[in-house]
């Protein structure tokens, strides 16, 4: 049987494939009448997918490390900085989707998605650094400060898109490739 302690890996527990900080301050700051839970219910099977994105973080973990390593050893980094990936939005139930603006066809609501920030850089030099050892991925990119990875499960369908979502003149946000 499939539980969110299947997501566990050596970098990351299963709560944070299910945090929010917009949850938290929808249900406690702006409204503690609000009760959105952000845990996929029995009828959807996102699970899967989860652990999938889990393992791609895990992988993506092990692939930034040792170039972080190699950046501080070369005083690029500050020798007291420890690394980290941190999960600032995975999973996104339809409804918390939807207060956010997103589709419904988000790739976070079918648990393929995560917006993570990491001690190895900004957004952009850890999209180009992925980019740059060809590390497998549907979508990466930088949105504000955090940077967008998904990855199909069955990996050979990804597109490598990897690049921004700038906004134009009238406020929509168009991809932009690197």
């Amino acid at each position: 049987m499939l539980t969110k302690e299947n997501l566990r890996r050596p970098n990351f527990t299963p709560d944070e494939f299910f945090n929010s900080d917009t949850v938290y301050r929808l249900n406690h700051d702006a409204n503690p009448n609000n009760d959105i839970k952000n845990y996929p219910g029995q009828e959807q099977a996102v699970l899967p997918a989860l652990m999938s994105t889990a393992d791609m973080l895990q992988k993506m973990h092990g692939i930034l490390l040792p170039e972080f390593l190699r950046r501080q050893k070369a005083g690029l980094i500050a020798a007291s900085v420890k690394f980290f990936i941190k999960i600032n939005s995975a999973y996104r139930c339809l409804e918390l989707n939807r207060l956010i603006g997103s589709s419904d066809g988000s790739q976070h609501v079918q648990g393929l998605a995560a917006d993570i920030s990491s001690s190895f850089g900004t957004p952009e030099e850890i999209m180009k650094y992925l980019f740059s050892v060809k590390f497998p991925a549907d979508q990466c990119f930088c949105e504000g400060s955090w940077l967008h990875y998904s990855c199909m499960m069955n990996h050979e369908k990804n597109r490598m898109m990897y690049g921004y979502y700038l906004p134009n003149s009238k406020g929509v946000r168009k991809f932009k490739a690197i």
